[in-house]
């Protein structure tokens, strides 16, 4: 089951490989290597000159973490069946493609953003409309689509741009592997070259619904506004199957991971990635389920929040017949259904009391269209941004705390930016028993509960509430309170005065405040552990038992 705060792998073989997926996904092969296998080593034996019969054509890795290709062969079924026996597998099976989760619309004379009023994001509009957190960290929410149009004219200012890449002279200054990705990434051309036309000449509205849903441009004048009038949207564009959600995932991990490590100074604060599409089933029955998994899990601690959409048709019940991201067991999923003008259940949405978290609103949305013009558009697909978007909203309150939170404690803060959303969801009837809050998301109320919280301490006390075990032998865990968020000194001395172990630690504001230190090399005897910010001290008396 999952769970949310009140306020704040084992590895299966991938999907049977059967006539449906085989035809999905043509001869494109999704393999996942041992952890120290060099993949130009181990495929050169599969190459054309050594067997005919199933060559390897081309490779490409799309996860260094896993250790993850694509593989394009001449005789897709025999390969895979020949490397599912080489022990430097883990994994292999077809690549499967990604289903979006859109409904066309029916009615051409609804003309109003309904949506926006109905989560009460007018409320928060005058506190913030988006951009940049209170210490001026600019806010990335990213959009995993088919295909965008970055250049209609509500979107356009709203695209974020990698600074430490130059645009469109063939070197990759920032040496992620990829050339000149200035404006993000497109999956299957590896450039930043975003386009609704897809590779058969069709062009596809989908992403671009999507986009304008976070972050089409406020107050310009024009057309609509996203949830965000401000914000910087990472387009990540092409993603069409698993393989290249999850290097989608892994482009995003580390934009963030390397914002961390720099505070700030190089990489991208993104804050949440939207997934409007999804395939059917349980994550461990489906080919890179579990690598899915994984890395929103990794995402997660590094502050990222992946908000997926759950299915359009057919009225399923997720918690008996699964949805592979809703199914994903991290505390940093949010997954989201769709209701209507009157708070009901869309039409054939997806539901779970445990698998679903929440709704939003997905029914007659007005919003982005091709050639800058404006569409109606359905489903959970357009429900899902809009809480990926509040996301980014909360981020933009006025709380220097909250920027500063989301660096020095990215894991801990995502969480809170989700706990107060589901908190304040609004209850509806006719969600009860069909979502985990059985509400619908309140823009307005997730403004409160993390104004509530924002620059004030949990408590008044300054104290070591609990030492355990005491005596302790290789660890020692201390839960502590304090009266501000500002750094303590924490120092463990012996019966002689000398310190023996100090450094420096940053309470938490979103989460209990727990340490963990090891004594394992402690000699026996009694201890002194304490806590000291300028004139404040509180010790605790503790014995070793080496």
């Amino acid at each position: 089951m999952k769970k949310y705060l009140l306020f704040f792998c084992l590895i299966y073989p991938f999907l049977t490989i059967g006539q449906n997926e085989k035809s999905a996904a043509s001869s494109k092969i999704i393999i996942r290597l041992q952890p120290k296998v060099a993949a130009s080593q181990f495929f050169q034996k599969y190459n054309n000159k050594k067997n005919t019969k199933f060559a390897i054509i081309n490779y490409r890795k799309v996860s260094t973490i896993f250790n993850t290709y694509t593989i394009r062969s001449n005789n897709a079924e025999q390969l895979i069946q020949q490397l599912k026996q080489a022990k430097e597998v883990l994994k292999v099976g077809y690549d499967r493609p990604v289903n979006y989760r859109n409904r066309a619309p029916d009615d051409t004379d609804f003309s109003e953003q309904w949506n926006m009023l109905n989560i009460q994001a007018d409320l928060v509009w005058e506190e913030t409309t988006g951009g940049q957190t209170a210490d001026g960290k600019r806010i990335v929410i990213g959009v995993l689509e088919k295909a965008i149009d970055p250049t209609h004219e509500d979107l356009k200012d709203n695209i974020w741009v990698n600074k430490a890449e130059i645009p469109n002279n063939g070197i990759d200054e920032d040496s992620n592997g990829y050339i000149d990705d200035y404006a993000g990434l497109n999956l299957v051309d590896l450039t930043d070259e975003h386009t609704p036309t897809l590779a058969n000449g069709s062009r596809e509205t989908h992403g671009t619904q999507v986009a304008g849903v976070v972050g089409a441009k406020g107050n310009n004048g024009i057309g609509v506004t996203g949830i965000n009038w401000d914000v910087d949207l990472l387009l990540l564009s092409k993603v069409g199957t698993a393989s290249e959600v999850l290097e989608a995932q892994e482009y995003a991990y580390n934009l963030r991971k390397k914002f961390n490590e720099t505070k700030g100074e190089a990489g991208a604060f993104i804050i949440a990635l939207n997934y409007s599409f999804g395939w059917g089933g349980n994550y461990k029955n489906f080919s890179l389920g579990e690598e899915l998994c994984e890395m929103m899990e990794l995402m997660g601690k590094e502050g990222i929040l992946s908000v997926v959409a759950t299915y359009n048709n057919n009225e399923i019940n997720v918690d008996e017949e699964g949805d592979v991201l809703p199914s994903c067991p991290s505390d940093f999923v949010i997954a989201v259904t769709s209701s209507n003008k009157n708070n009901e259940k869309t039409s054939g949405a997806g539901f779970g009391g445990e698998s679903i978290d929440l709704a939003a609103p997905g029914d007659r949305i007005y919003t982005l269209g091709l050639d800058n013009e404006y569409d109606f558009v359905g489903g959970t697909s357009v429900a899902c941004p809009l809480v990926a978007g509040t996301v980014g909203l909360l981020y933009s309150l006025p709380c220097i705390e909250l920027g500063r939170d989301a660096v020095n404690n990215p894991a801990a803060t995502a969480k809170f930016i989700k706990a107060a959303i589901l908190n304040g969801t609004q209850p509806i009837d006719g969600f009860n028993g069909r979502s985990l809050t059985g509400g619908r998301l309140d823009a307005f109320a997730a403004m409160q509960n993390v104004q509530l919280y924002c620059g004030q301490p949990q408590s008044n006390n300054f104290e070591i509430a609990q030492l355990y075990p005491n005596p302790a032998t290789s660890t020692l865990t201390i839960m502590f309170e304090t009266p501000n968020f500002e750094p303590y000194q924490f120092y463990i001395t012996n019966t002689l005065g000398q310190i023996v172990q100090n450094s420096t630690i940053q309470p938490s504001r979103f989460e209990e405040n727990v340490l963990t230190t090891s004594v394992q090399y402690f000699p026996s005897g009694v201890y002194f552990l304490t806590l000291l910010q300028q004139k404040k001290a509180v010790t605790r008396r503790f014995v070793v038992g080496n």
